[in-house]
């Protein structure tokens, strides 16, 4: 599904967008990895705010289907790439710790999650960064 989408984008955009976007995640994920892994503040205790976060994301997204604007789409794009920055960092923090989070028996768990994290803020900035051009 990432590769169809990225392929759409090349397609209409054009390629170095995509480029440009794979950078931005590298440097994104690189600096949300070395906060999660350096800051004292302990994000897994943040899950319920998240959770309204996410609702009212969601119902945001619901009512911006309605309403085609650039601008809410921009919006929408920079919101999903705060929230799933959020998102990335407590599963940095849950997979690094071994009482509470995944654990180092199971590492392939730890890999997926990442992984899925990372695509999915990697799709917000291509979102935003094709909209824009």
């Amino acid at each position: 599904m990432v590769s169809f989408i990225t392929s759409v984008y090349a397609n209409v955009y054009g390629a170095p967008i995509v480029l440009e976007a794979v950078g931005a995640t590298i440097l994104l994920v690189t600096a949300l990895i070395i906060y999660a892994f350096t800051t004292k503040t302990d994000f897994m205790t943040l899950t319920g705010v998240l959770l309204v976060v996410v609702l009212a994301f969601v119902l945001f997204g619901i009512s911006f289907a309605f309403t085609m604007s650039s601008v809410l789409h921009t919006l929408y794009c920079t919101l999903g790439v705060i929230l799933a920055g959020i998102i990335f960092v407590i599963d940095v923090q849950m997979i690094a710790d071994g009482e509470r989070g995944c654990s180092l028996d199971n590492p392939v768990l730890g890999a997926l999650i990442l992984y899925i994290d990372i695509m999915r803020i990697f799709l917000y900035i291509l979102m935003a960064m094709g909209k824009k051009k």
